[in-house]
């Protein structure tokens, strides 16, 4: 929107700007005032000695022994290595699962694309040192083009945001009010703005902090204003902002026939009450830019704490070194008088007369400075030792002084609670696991820095879940990553030819979470060791995961690796079909080919012979039968009317053509039959059958 023309109304804002500015900055006065000087007493040369302990030293050393910042790196490396990653999860029925994927690849890449890290890194290195650190998320057009994506920038100096301290949420969720200023110089700000004048401005005493005689501060103001919209509830399910579609609610009821889209009306309608975040860019004379509105919940500027409480109704926040400053303060005092004790032993004085040194003045005066190899005397047989000078023992340093470095380095372990092993010095555990549990302990009591650097990630994919549907807001193709880094494309807000939209990110509620675990590249190192383990003492896991196993390994050709070893697994059905792509999907063993209809054909015909010799056969065995009950036969007498049924069967089939191989089973037809249907009968009657079965 452009700039307003009343001059009234933009005054007011100023004012109410301005006032806001003044009102918050001086209740976080103190806090700040302290978090700058634990960042100087961590990173500026001499910080770690007070102003007056330095003056009353005069020209002696005041040596600085750091062991704060150790301590510090320590807790940076392991957020380094544990990077929380966002999660998306759908709420109820409106929330696509598929959806809210394409929502969590989707940040996945805002974050790459726009050096998230370098942001969280350099909040979370000034909540370690000050107790807060921030970062913040703006839209910005794609080049050359009228899509926009969002952005995470990292805040470089966290002291030029200022946030609504009224605010109830520890992360400002629920803040009505936001300023990030810088100062620039006049001649920056002149050579950016050439329409504004700004050395005629005439500022309030409490205003002045906006202009110097060398520099202008330029602010981005944020305001959360309260309004009401209409919702409007669509035939198709949506729920969307009545105002966006009132121009078009007649050609939605009735779309042209061929556009090929369904009738969608508006079922029911309700007031509804909202926020939108409105932004303008000022200085202390005007504004400069806006306001824009934004169909935002949440301001898009995000805090990271240290350590938070709350002392009577004010919030206190601390990083990590605010209570080791003292010890670090005994520690360098106690070890810098230790070493002026040792840098005094050279000095020692000599014991002598000016008869001694008589002539060689100037060299004995030199001998503390330029250390000569010989030193002159004047012998004296009157003195002991023959007048040679003597010199006094050398001081002991004071145990004392030890005592205290000693106990001052305790005092800097405890306050960090980073102690030996975790920071990498020898300890007197000697055993695996009390080592690691000493190690466990110091991770332990900085996990609260983790934890409150997860909340803003929650926090942050809040604010992006919110502002991607208004930001991503028309049909296109999106990149989406995988948690391994890997890219696709899908497209958004799209209608199929029967008008429903496909993956409508304007759709659905989703919870955000965060996943608290090691970062990706530390997870598969440790899947490939485990991996190589298990395969060593079981060497099945080279056949069954040997895809994994080069999966998790990072060295050039890994993927190609992997792609080789999975297609032998795929068609030993090892890997389930749900875990193949469609490429790998045609890997998959085919179902045998369609049978041939001659082969049928004969298969039917020798099926059907089978039958009919089986009947013939069973009739033989019935007239058999008979035979014996009525003539009462013999046994050999049976075996010759056996033979010579069998014979007459045999010579039938012959003569039908009954006998030939069964494609099935490669086996002679009546053999089979006899064997199945009446070798067992034959067998229980006479042992004879079964020579004649052969």
């Amino acid at each position: 929107m452009a700039r307003p023309t009343n001059a009234k109304l933009a005054q007011e804002l100023l004012s109410e700007a301005k006032t806001f500015y003044e009102r918050n900055s001086s209740m976080e006065s103190t806090n700040r005032a302290l978090a700058l000087e634990d960042i100087r007493f961590v990173d500026e040369e001499g910080a770690q000695w007070d102003k007056k302990t330095l003056q009353a030293r005069g020209t002696r050393p005041a040596y600085t022994f750091d062991r704060t910042s150790i301590a510090i790196e320590q807790v940076k490396g392991d957020q380094r290595q544990t990077t929380p990653q966002i999660k998306i999860l759908p709420v109820d029925n409106t929330g696509d699962r598929k959806v809210a994927q394409i929502y969590e690849g989707l940040i996945r890449a805002i974050e790459r694309n726009s050096a998230a890290k370098s942001a969280y890194d350099t909040a979370f290195d000034f909540a370690l040192k000050g107790g807060f650190g921030v970062w913040r998320i703006y839209p910005k057009y794609v080049q050359d083009s009228f899509d926009q994506e969002l952005c995470i920038e990292r805040v470089e100096n966290p002291f030029t945001v200022t946030f609504d301290e009224s605010a109830k949420d520890v992360l400002k969720r629920d803040g009505n009010g936001c300023i990030i200023s810088e100062r620039i110089s006049v001649e920056a700000f002149e050579a950016q703005y050439p329409d504004e004048e700004i050395k005629s401005l005439d500022m309030a005493k409490y205003e002045r902090d906006w202009l110097t005689s060398d520099e202008v501060r330029v602010a981005e103001y944020y305001k959360r204003v309260r309004t009401q919209k209409t919702l409007a509830l669509l035939s198709d399910g949506r729920v969307v902002d009545y105002d966006e579609i009132r121009a078009i609610e007649d050609e939605l009821a009735n779309p042209l026939p061929e556009t090929g889209l369904q009738p969608v009306k508006v079922v029911r309608k309700r007031k509804s009450d909202t926020t939108i975040i409105r932004w303008w860019k000022i200085y202390g004379g005007g504004i400069l830019e806006g306001p824009t509105d934004y169909n935002w919940k949440y301001i898009p500027v995000v805090p990271v704490y240290g350590r938070i409480t709350n002392i009577e109704g004010r919030r206190k926040y601390r990083g990590l070194v605010r209570k080791a400053k003292d010890p670090q303060k005994a520690y360098n005092s106690a070890q810098t008088a230790a070493m002026e004790a040792v840098f005094s032993v050279p000095k020692a004085p000599y014991l002598l007369t000016s008869a001694q040194i008589k002539g060689y003045e100037a060299q004995w005066r030199s001998a503390s400075v330029t250390n000569p190899l010989v030193l002159y005397f004047n012998a004296d047989k009157t003195l002991p030792n023959g007048g040679k000078p003597n010199r006094e023992p050398m001081p002991e340093i004071p145990t004392a002084l030890l005592a205290l470095a000693a106990s001052a380095a305790d005092g800097i372990k405890a306050a960090t609670g980073k102690f030996s092993s975790s920071l990498g010095e020898e300890d007197n555990a000697s055993l695996p696991g009390a080592i690691r549990q000493r190690n466990t302990e110091g991770d332990i009591s900085s996990y609260e820095f983790m934890d409150n650097l997860a909340e803003s990630k929650r926090f942050t994919g809040e604010i992006l879940v919110n502002m991607i549907p208004t930001v991503y807001d028309g049909a296109r193709i999106v990149r989406i990553l995988g948690i391994d880094g890997k890219e696709d494309f899908v497209p958004i807000n799209q209608r199929d030819r029967d008008g429903t939209l496909v993956n409508d990110l304007s759709q659905g509620r989703f919870d955000v979470a965060v996943d608290l675990g090691p970062a990706y590249t530390t997870q598969r190192q440790q899947a490939a060791d485990y991996l190589m383990k298990f395969a060593s003492v079981s060497p099945s896991i080279l056949t069954i995961a040997s895809d994994l196993m080069a999966k998790f390994m990072d060295f050039d050709g890994a993927d190609e690796l992997e792609r080789r070893l999975r297609i032998p697994l795929i068609q030993q059905g090892i890997i389930p079909p749900d875990q193949l792509t469609e490429e790998e999907q045609a890997m998959l063993p085919q179902g045998p080919p369609p049978p041939d209809p001659t082969q049928v054909a004969l298969l039917r015909k020798l099926d059907a012979d089978a039958q009919r010799s089986q009947a013939l056969a069973q009739k033989a065995q019935v007239d058999a039968q008979s035979a014996i009950v009525d003539a009462q036969l013999k046994p050999a007498e049976l075996q010759k009317l056996i033979a010579e049924t069998v014979s007459i069967q045999l010579s039938n089939l012959l003569s039908m053509g009954e006998i030939g191989i069964d494609p099935r089973s490669g086996r002679p037809a009546l053999m089979k039959y006899m064997q199945e249907q009446g070798g067992n009968a034959l067998a229980r009657r006479s042992p004879v059958t079964v020579d004649m079965q052969r």
